[in-house]
């Protein structure tokens, strides 16, 4: 008899554990947006242990090239990694409509507890010459 009384019981603490397991935090995350006149690049920061992930949109006018580009850091103010730069690519013929692009991409930061900042670019040209350089900047900090 005392087994038949067990069994249910054990079981109802198996299911307990199990759920309790199963629930996981959510990493955090951060929005961003980063304006130069008419164009942007706005999207969001996932910070993981030892990377985070940078993804959003660039937009572009006509006669230009957008993209973004971002750089982590440790709490030290070391430099841990940084994108490519070509990341969300869009340029706009003159005389087309303005135009936006997506991204996603993961950079590093290979220290216990990952970064403790990101600094997100904003980069530009004009279509004729598209060679990137800096427009603006914007910090965003882990929570």
């Amino acid at each position: 008899m005392l087994t038949r009384a067990l069994v249910p019981v054990l079981g109802a603490c198996a299911a307990i554990g199990t759920t309790a397991g199963a629930a996981h935090a959510a990493y955090p995350t951060n929005s961003f947006s980063v304006s130069y006149g008419q164009t942007y690049t706005k999207g969001s920061v996932t910070w993981y242990n030892r990377s985070l992930n940078v993804s959003g949109s660039d937009k572009a006018q006509p006669g230009e090239c957008r993209s973004t580009q971002a750089f982590s850091y440790a709490g030290d103010g070391t430099l841990l990694d940084s994108s490519s730069g070509d990341d969300g690519w869009v340029c706009v013929a003159p005389g087309g409509s303005a135009t936006s692009n997506g991204y996603s991409f993961t950079i590093s930061a290979n220290v216990p507890g990952g970064a403790s900042y990101v600094v997100v670019e904003l980069l530009g040209s004009s279509y004729s010459a598209p060679y990137e350089q800096y427009l603006t900047q914007t910090t965003v900090y882990h929570p």
